[in-house]
Order: C-alpha cells, then structure tokens, then sequence
C-alpha cells in the first residue's frame, strides 16, 4: 500500500486503501475498502436513526449544537471514534472552488445557525412557508458541514427534530438519490453564497401532513433514499426523473424570490477527500442574514 500525502492533521483520519489508490476513512471495523466501508456505515446508520426515529432512543431536544453533536454521536459511534465531534480540517467542493466554513468558526456557527431555526413558529407554518424554513435550516448545515462525515443524516435528524411541532414534515422516501444530489447540486454557486430554492422546491414536494402516515416509510427506507452506494458522495450536477412533480411556475414564485433576497454566505453540498488549507474569509464570506425569511410569520407560499 502506497503511503499518503498531506498534513499530518488530515492524514490523522485517513488509511490507505487495500488497492494503495487514495484513502479510507480509519474506523472500528478496520476496514480499508472504500465501498464496503460504505455499505457497512449506511447499515448501521441506518439501525441507528430508526432508534431515534421510533423514539427508542432518547436524545435530550436542547435544539442546539449539543444536540446535534449527540445525533452525529449516536449515528456513527460504532463505526468512528471522533463520532459526535466537529471536524479539524478544512473541507472544499474541489474544482466548483467553494468551501465548508473554516474550523475555526464552526463552534460560533452552528449555535447561531440553532438558535435562528430552533425557536421558529414551525406550528404556524402552512406547507409553502414550512419548505421555506426547512430549506434554508438544511442549506445553512450543510454550509457549515461541521463533522468530517454523515453530515447530512445528522442534520436531517436535526432538523426532524426542531420541527417536530410542524404541521408537516419532510417524507425523504418520495426522492431518490438523483433528485436529492441534483438539488444539493444546484444549491451550488460559484464563489461563497448559496441558493436555497433548490432545496426549498424539494422540500415543498416532500412535505406531507404529520397527521397523514398512511403508507409512511420507515427511517431505514426514508435514508435509503439517499443511499451512499446510489450516489451519496456524488454532488456533480446530474439529471434525472424526480419522483415528485416539481412546482415551477407561479406556486412557488414567491417561495424562491424571498429566499434568494435574503440568503447569503457560505454554501456547499460536497467534498472531495483532499485536503484543503484554509485562507482568510474575504468580505461577506460569513453567514448573514439568518433571520426569518422575508414572508410574514404565518405566511404561507402562493
């Protein structure tokens, strides 16, 4: 096996692989195959967040970093022995050129990113304004990307969690991995802000009322939706079918029009497994603007 390169900090997560190309997440298994890691990581997450699902386990609701932190924790903690911690290197898109935010904001990040989702009036929402929100929680996440790996099913947990007083909640088994990573995909843009409407558009398809579970999946077949295997490392920009009827047009005009005038800051959906050395933010690469979106509180989308 070919050893690899690159700071000791980033190498301190990763062994070679068996074939000598690149490198392995290091876990408890002591397994060096990138694809049977993968099957073996998204068979135990998978076990593990029906746990919190069903509510067999119980995760204190601080809606704060803690929380997520402990979600991550439970997640992953029989595969990674830093599960539940924020990462300690920098993480970038690759060639797209946007970054994660730096690790030394993380910490400050993600507890003003909770604190501005956490308290919302989420029982109030109709369907359009609960996308909205929902959209712009998950978008702010995965901009900060605070963990090395498994960030989204941590934040999907999440943010099941600080809205589970909402009429609605999002069915992730109505997607697939194509839809889901070409969204993610196109939340992209050049440089360090985001556009959320991809994701709020997403999630407007995917709301279903609480109180309508008739033919629910399961958390195993809802996070099957976004299989590792089926694409979830790949963020390149890919076209497919969506399960769902998308909404274009007049019905969600309003959505993405207030979003778009109120997002700015950090946005990222992927990485590569290379290391990247961070610069110093140049202006407004901070999270901004995180603050209700521009509709009224009980507003709902058109």
């Amino acid at each position: 096996m070919e050893d690899l390169e690159g700071p000791p900090e980033w190498l301190a997560y990763l062994w070679p692989t068996v074939e000598g190309s690149g490198g392995v997440l290091r876990n408890k298994f002591g397994i060096r195959d990138p694809d049977e890691l993968r099957e073996r990581e998204f068979a135990e997450t998978a076990k593990r967040a029906l746990e919190l699902e069903t509510g067999r386990l119980q995760i204190p609701r601080t809606g704060d970093g803690a929380e997520l932190r402990a979600i991550h924790g439970h997640l992953f903690d029989a595969i990674y022995e830093w599960a539940g911690q924020y990462r300690t290197v920098e993480l970038d898109k690759g060639p797209s050129g946007a970054r994660f935010a730096p690790v030394r904001v993380l910490v400050s990040l993600v507890e003003s990113i909770c604190e501005t989702f956490r308290d919302l009036p989420w029982h109030r929402f109709e369907r359009g304004r609960f996308a909205v929100e929902a959209g712009r929680c998950f978008t702010h996440l995965n901009a900060a990307h605070p963990f090395r790996e498994g960030n989204g099913r941590a934040s999907r947990l999440f943010l099941a969690s600080i809205t589970r007083g909402a009429s609605f909640e999002i069915d992730y088994s109505a997607t697939d991995s194509v839809t889901w990573n070409q969204a993610c995909a196109l939340s992209m843009t050049e440089g360090k802000r985001f556009d959320a409407a991809p994701l709020i558009e997403l999630f407007h398809d995917l709301a279903v009322d609480r109180t309508d579970r008739d033919g629910r999946a399961t958390a195993t077949s809802e996070l099957a939706a976004v299989h590792p295997a089926a694409g979830h490392h790949s963020h390149t920009r890919t076209t497919g079918t969506p399960t769902a009827e998308p909404r274009s047009g007049p019905e969600l005009a309003g959505v993405i029009e207030a979003v778009n005038a109120a997002a700015s800051g950090y946005i990222t959906t992927g990485r590569r497994d290379s290391p990247h050395r961070a610069e110093p933010p140049a202006s407004g690469d901070s999270l901004t603007d995180l603050g209700p979106s521009a509709e009224s509180e009980t507003g709902s989308a058109p």
